[in-house]
C-alpha cells in the first residue's frame, strides 16, 4: 500500500527507512499532512481500528540546505513526544490527533482561498495579525515548548497577563477590516462566524490554531513566489 501510494499519489517523496514499523520519509512540507492522513487512514484499515496498536508521527519541517542528519534527530524528537503525550499522534509543529490535523488542512485550505478571493476582506496581513494573537494565547495559557536538555521538547509555564489584550485586539480588528456592512447589515456574514470560530481555539487549543496560520501564511507565500508576483 505505502509503495503503491508514493508512486500514485507522492512521486516528489524520497524513502529513507521503510522497514519493520519504523518509516522515514523526506517530503514537500505542504504534501506531508495529505500523506501522513492517508496512511493513518490505511494503517486503521489494517488494524482493523485495535485501539491497542498505534500509529505516531513526528515531523521535522527544515530548510533546503539543512543536512538529514539535524532533520533526522528532530524528527525523532517530535516523534517522541507524540508518544509521550498518549499516542496515536502527530507531533507537526504541536502534537495534535489525525482528526486535527485533518482540522488543519481543511481551515488553512479556508484561509487560502479568502486571501485569494477578490471578494474577502481577509488578507495576508490580517492572517499576520491573527498570528499574534495566537502567540498571545499560547503565552497566555502558558503552552509555549522550548528545547531543553539533549533536544527534548518542553513546554513553558509562564503566565503573562499582558498578553491577554489579544482578545480585544482581534474583535476589534475584526469589526474594523473584516466586517461588512451595507445599510447597515453585515453582508458577509458566515465568513465573520467562520472566523469567531476558528478565534475559539484560542481558549482550547491556541497552538493548533498557530500551526493553522503558520501553514496559510507559508502556502500563500509559497504560491506567490512560484508566480513570481511580488510580496512583502
Amino acid at each position: 500500500v505505502l509503495k503503491s501510494k508514493l508512486i500514485g499519489k507522492y512521486p516528489d517523496f524520497y524513502t529513507v527507512l521503510s522497514g519493520g514499523d519504523d518509516i522515514f520519509i523526506v517530503a514537500p512540507w505542504d504534501e506531508a499532512s495529505d500523506f501522513i492522513l492517508d496512511i493513518e487512514k490505511e494503517f486503521q484499515r489494517f488494524v482493523c481500528k485495535n485501539r491497542d496498536l498505534h500509529f505516531s508521527t513526528g515531523v521535522a519541517l527544515s530548510r533546503p540546505k539543512q543536512p538529514i542528519n539535524r532533520s533526522a534527530i528532530e524528527a525523532e524528537r517530535y516523534l517522541e513526544w507524540s508518544k509521550d503525550h498518549g499516542r496515536n499522534l502527530v507531533t507537526y509543529r504541536t502534537e495534535m490527533s489525525y482528526k486535527e490535523l485533518q482540522q488543519v488542512n481543511e481551515l488553512s485550505s479556508w484561509l487560502i482561498d479568502r486571501v485569494r478571493s477578490d471578494q474577502s476582506p481577509i488578507t495576508r496581513a490580517f492572517l499576520y495579525r491573527f498570528l499574534r494573537y495566537a502567540r498571545s494565547a499560547i503565552k497566555v495559557a502558558g503552552k509555549e515548548k522550548t528545547v531543553g536538555m539533549y533536544g527534548t521538547l518542553q513546554e513553558s509555564r509562564a503566565d503573562p497577563v499582558s498578553e491577554l489584550s489579544y482578545i480585544s485586539s482581534f474583535h476589534y480588528d475584526l469589526a474594523r477590516n473584516i466586517i461588512i456592512k451595507k445599510k447597515g447589515t453585515i453582508v458577509n456574514v458566515d465568513e465573520v462566524k467562520e472566523l469567531q470560530e476558528i478565534f475559539k481555539l484560542t481558549g482550547t487549543r491556541p497552538e493548533l490554531l498557530e500551526t493553522i496560520l503558520v501553514f496559510s501564511i507559508f502556502q500563500i507565500r509559497e504560491r506567490t513566489m512560484r508566480k513570481g508576483e511580488n510580496h512583502d
